[in-house]
């Protein structure tokens, strides 16, 4: 497969009108139209069909069957239970993990997917998938040379939900 396949451009896309911070221009990586149906693709197709199999029910996102909305229903049930009166009050934490894709240890992943069983032959291949993404920056509008990846998972593809959820699974 060419090298170019699993490229991409990185842009900056302004979220207001007339931004004026960095912090109004978050990175979007444009990615090559081929790699993203074919390769991904066919791997996260293979892993959705044992995904529900192996990461824990009280995962619904991105799980084939399973539905996010059962979550925000259930959250909404959670905090009218803590409006009743408790003896000694009630505690409600809410966890956000930080720019999470952008920062998943691809070491970490793939000594959670050999734990899990995977074959040796698939975690190369996803290995392989993560180590051969190459980016470049888009500066007034030219592409300016390109750089490889050291950690996390793209967002967009069918993937790296699935390779995110099972990294997270070690949490539950």
């Amino acid at each position: 497969m060419p090298s170019t396949f699993n490229s991409g451009l990185i842009v900056l896309i302004p979220k207001v009108d007339h931004a004026d911070s960095i912090t109004q221009f978050p990175p979007i990586a444009l990615t090559n139209f081929v790699f993203k149906i074919i390769n991904p693709k066919i791997l996260a197709l293979r892993l959705a069909s044992i995904a529900a199999r192996i990461i824990s029910p009280q995962q619904h996102a991105f799980v084939p069957g399973r539905h996010i909305s059962d979550c925000i229903l259930m959250t909404s049930e959670c905090f009218n239970l803590l409006d009743s009166k408790c003896h000694g009050g009630n505690v409600a934490i809410k966890v956000d993990i930080t720019k999470a894709f952008d920062t998943l240890s691809w070491g970490f992943l793939l000594h959670v997917l050999h734990a899990f069983g995977f074959h040796q032959k698939n975690l190369h291949w996803v290995h392989a998938l993560l180590r051969s993404a190459k980016l470049s920056l888009s500066i007034n509008g030219r592409s300016v040379g390109y750089f490889s990846c050291g950690r996390g998972v793209r967002q967009g593809d069918l993937l790296s939900p699935l390779l995110f959820c099972l990294a997270e699974e070690v949490l539950s």
